[in-house]
C-alpha cells in the first residue's frame, strides 16, 4: 500500500493507495458520513469511451454502477455507493482485508493443492451467480480476485462489467477492447461477439496460473501473445508439474478451449467438475467408507436409529452409502468454521457436535449440541452459502457419515429427489423449533414489558 496525501471524493476521504490497473486506481478510503473504512475505486471511463460524449459516458456509468448493484453475493466485493466529484467517476465498495490471488502467485503461494482447487471451485459458482443474472465481467484475473482469511476468493471489479446484450461501449477495434491481454478470450482479441463463456476462459487462464505458476500462453510482444491465445494451446499441467492429477488437465483444458461451444456450457459445471475431484482427492486410499462393513447390519442401524434415513429402502441406503464417506475426529477438532464454503452434509454415527456462532461478534454464542442420528451442514449445501456456524467435536472421537453436495446432485435422479426431500424436512423442522422459541422469547418480553 502505497501513502499519499488525504484527498477527499465526495464524503469519503481517501487515505492510501491499494494498487491500480488499466481502468483505475484502488484506494482505501473513510465514509465520513458512516465513520467506516470503504475502498474507492475511481474509473479511467475515458480510456475505454473514447467516441462517447460526456453525456453517454455518463449515462454508461451510471448503467454500471446499476448493474453491480444488483449483484449481492458472499464472494463479491459489495458495491455501497457511486459518484462523480471533480471529473472523476468512482465506485465505493466494501474495503476486505485480503491478499489477492495474484500476490500470492507471485510470492510463490503456500496454499495445498486442495486449496487451490477449491479457489478455482468456488469462483467457478460465483461466477455462475452473475452469469445467472445476466452479468458477465470480462476482465477476470488474478489481480480481481481477493484472497480472504478463509481462503475464499472475493471477486472485484464487476462494476465494470458490461450487461450481455445491448451496450453501447462494446466495440471491436483494438484500442476499445476490454480485458487485460494474457486473461482474455479468442472471441475478445478478435472483436466477436462474447457470453458468459468469456468469463469461463478467463478464469481458466487464472487457474492454470495458479497450478503452474505461469501463464499458458506467452509472447515477447502483445502481437505475438495475442496470436498465442487465439492459436497456440497451452502445455499440459501435468507435463510441467507430474504431481497433479491428470483429471485437473482435463478440466482446465476444456476451460481453455478456443471455440466457445467447446468450454463448459456453463461455469457451475465447471465448479461440479472441480467438486467431484476435490472430494476424490479428499477420500484417502486407507479410509474405510461406510460399505466396508457388514452391509445388512448398517442398513438396518441406519433406518433403525436415524430418522433422515427411516424411508429410504434397503437397496437407497446402500446406493447412498457408497456415496459417503465415514470420517473420525479428535474431540475439540474443528468441523468446520462460520464463512467456509459449504460442500458435504454430515450424519452422526458416534458422538456429540457443538454448533457455535459469532456473527461479527468476538465471543461464541452456543447455538446447540448434536448428538447420534442428528444431521448438521445441511444450509450451506442447499444453497452453496458460506457456512453459518462453526461445528466442533465436543464429545470424541465422532463418527459421521459425510456426503459431498455434488455427488448428491450427480446420482440417480429419484434418489437425488429423495436426499433433498428429507434434507428440506430437516431444514423445515429446525425453523419451526426456532419459531417456538422466538414466540418464547417474545411472550417473555411482553410479559416483562406488561409487568
Amino acid at each position: 500500500m502505497d501513502k499519499i496525501e488525504p484527498f477527499n471524493l465526495g464524503r469519503y476521504k481517501i487515505l492510501e493507495e491499494l494498487g491500480r490497473g488499466a481502468m483505475g486506481v484502488v484506494y482505501k478510503g473513510l465514509d465520513t458520513g458512516l465513520d467506516r473504512v470503504v475502498a474507492v475505486k475511481t474509473i479511467n471511463i475515458h480510456r475505454g469511451a473514447v467516441q462517447l460524449s460526456e453525456d453517454e459516458i455518463n449515462k454508461t456509468f451510471m448503467r454500471e454502477a446499476q448493474i453491480a448493484g444488483k449483484l449481492s453475493h458472499p464472494n463479491i466485493a459489495a458495491i455501497y455507493d457511486i459518484g462523480v466529484d471533480q471529473g472523476i467517476h468512482f465506485f465505493v465498495m466494501e474495503y476486505v482485508e485480503g491478499a489477492t490471488l495474484e500476490d500470492l502467485i507471485l510470492k510463490g503461494n503456500k496454499l495445498s493443492l486442495i486449496q487451490k482447487l477449491r479457489v478455482i471451485g468456488s469462483a467457478a459458482r460465483t461466477l455462475h451467480y452473475a452469469h445467472m443474472r445476466g452479468v458477465v465481467h470480462r476482465d477476470i484475473k488474478p489481480a480481481n480476485m481477493l484472497i480472504i482469511k478463509n481462503k475464499e476468493p472475493k471477486i472485484m471489479d464487476f462494476g465494470v462489467a458490461k450487461l450481455a446484450s445491448g451496450n453501447i461501449m462494446d466495440r471491436s477495434d483494438a484500442e476499445n477492447i476490454f480485458g487485460t491481454p494474457s486473461y482474455m478470450s479468442p472471441e475478445q482479441i478478435k472483436g466477436e461477439q462474447i457470453d458468459h463463456r468469456t468469463d469461463i476462459f478467463s478464469l481458466g487462464v487464472s487457474a492454470y496460473e495458479l497450478l503452474a505458476g505461469r501463464k499458458p500462453f506467452e509472447g515477447k510482444s502483445l502481437q505475438k501473445l495475442l496470436q498465442s491465445i487465439v492459436f497456440e494451446e497451452a502445455e499440459m499441467l501435468s507435463y510441467l508439474d507430474s504431481s497433479l492429477p491428470k483429471d485437473v488437465d482435463s478440466i482446465i483444458m476444456m476451460a481453455l478451449k478456443k471455440n466457445q461451444d467447446e468450454r463448459f456450457g456453463f461455469a457451475s459445471q465447471m465448479a461440479d467438475a472441480i467438486d467431484l475431484m476435490i472430494d476424490k482427492l479428499e477420500s484417502p486410499k486407507g479410509l474405510p467408507k461406510v460399505i466396508a462393513f457388514e452391509k445388512q447390519r448398517v442398513i438396518q442401524a441406519l433406518k433403525r436409529n436415524y430418522l433422515f434415513f427411516a424411508d429410504f429402502t434397503d437397496e437407497e441406503i446402500l446406493e447412498i452409502s457408497k456415496l459417503s464417506s465415514r470420517e473420525n475426529f479428535k474431540e475439540g477438532h474443528v468441523i468446520f468454521e462460520e464463512g467456509d464454503r459449504g460442500d458435504k452434509i454430515y450424519v452422526i454415527i458416534e458422538g456429540k457436535v457443538r454448533i457455535t456462532q459469532r456473527h461479527g461478534q468476538p465471543d461464541e454464542i452456543e447455538l446447540t449440541v448434536l448428538k447420534e442420528g442428528d444431521c448438521f451442514g445441511e444450509m450451506a449445501v442447499i444453497d452453496n452459502s458460506p457456512r453459518s456456524a462453526t461445528a466442533t467435536v465436543l464429545e470424541g472421537p465422532l463418527t459421521a457419515m459425510s456426503i459431498n453436495e455434488i455427488v448428491m446432485r450427480i446420482t440417480r435422479p429419484e434418489l437425488c429427489v429423495k436426499l433433498y426431500k428429507n434434507l428440506a424436512s430437516i431444514i423445515s423442522e429446525k425453523l419451526r423449533k426456532t419459531d417456538n422459541i422466538m414466540k418464547e422469547l417474545i411472550d417473555k418480553l411482553s410479559k416483562l414489558v406488561g409487568s
